[in-house]
């Protein structure tokens, strides 16, 4: 992982070194008229970014899971403007850990809320797999790949949220892009 203060060249002067400005250095900004950047994130209630208001639009997904938000992304792009993606996992993720909580889930489905427990194990068997990622990085690069060959001038950034310090960081294989 890259030191906070270490921006990966490709990133130098974009809207994602902005982004890592306001939120782990808390530089101070008026607000945007119009969105600079897209933010694809996990939807874990630990996550907060300082960013100013209007400077991005913010997708938030399990895991950041966002294969089926394609036309979301490509929406932020082509209408909303955005001059940059920025994809955010997390450490300490619970969809990597997610085929382990699957009696928690189950649990939670038929206890107060009263489902079924046959139809809980359904619903969980069906919809777990799809939303299990392997590590908090591997589907990003994934993603970046893919988004950086649809949107060859964008800068596409993947990004590690360390839930431990509430700091960003740049995993190596950034350097790549």
């Amino acid at each position: 992982m890259k030191h906070l203060g270490q921006i990966p060249a490709g990133f130098a002067g974009t809207a994602i070194e902005k982004l890592v400005r306001y939120h782990n250095f808390l530089e101070p900004a008026a607000a945007y008229l119009h969105p600079e950047l897209l933010v694809c994130m996990c939807m874990d209630y630990r996550i907060n970014l300082a960013l100013p208001p209007g400077f991005a639009y913010v997708l938030r997904t399990a895991g950041c899971n966002i294969s089926r938000h394609h036309f979301q992304v490509a929406y932020a792009v082509a209408v909303g403007g955005v001059k940059a993606i920025a994809l955010i996992g997390h450490t300490d993720c619970g969809m990597v850990t997610l085929p382990a909580k699957r009696e928690k889930f189950i649990q939670g489905l038929t206890g107060s809320l009263g489902w079924k427990q046959e139809e809980a194990e359904q619903f969980f068997d069906r919809y777990a797999p799809e939303n299990t990622i392997c590590n908090e990085t591997e589907q990003l690069f994934k993603e970046a790949k893919l988004f950086r060959a649809w949107f060859p001038s964008l800068p596409v950034a993947v990004l590690i949220y360390q839930v431990e310090d509430g700091m960003l960081v740049f995993p190596g294989s950034n350097d790549d892009f």
